[in-house]
């Protein structure tokens, strides 16, 4: 099974669609770090891999990108690729939030609502 995987993840890494991304994301642009982060979430042109999917969202999150801030958060609370952290995911959401992203927004609610990462409200 471990060998069937590598040779599946060798043949998507080739895809062209996911080398030119991957491309342009390694520049540093922040859209195609969080497109390559979706890409990785949802297993689409590449092997799903929620750690993958993270480690984009968060370099295009650190450059100000409201999906991947959110998208970062949400990893975050469901710890996806990352170590579950409610306060790590309010800080994400707030970032997404202030920036106007509305289901940042909803989640940051829910979030105080609950208690989880903050103080209830």
């Amino acid at each position: 099974m471990r060998l069937a995987r590598k040779i599946a993840d060798m043949i998507w890494r080739d895809s062209a669609p996911a080398r030119c991304l991957r491309r342009y994301a390694s520049t540093g642009h922040a859209f195609a770090q969080s497109a390559l982060g979706d890409m990785y979430r949802k297993g689409k042109l590449v092997l799903q891999n929620y750690a993958d999917a993270a480690k984009w969202y968060r370099l295009a999150a650190e450059q100000g990108d409201a999906h991947a801030q959110f998208n970062l958060g949400a990893c975050y609370t469901a710890g996806r690729g990352v170590p579950q952290d409610d306060a790590e995911a309010v800080k994400w959401y707030r970032l997404a939030a202030e920036q106007g992203d509305s289901l940042a927004q909803f989640n940051l609610g829910a979030m105080y609502s609950s208690g989880r990462g903050v103080p209830k409200d």
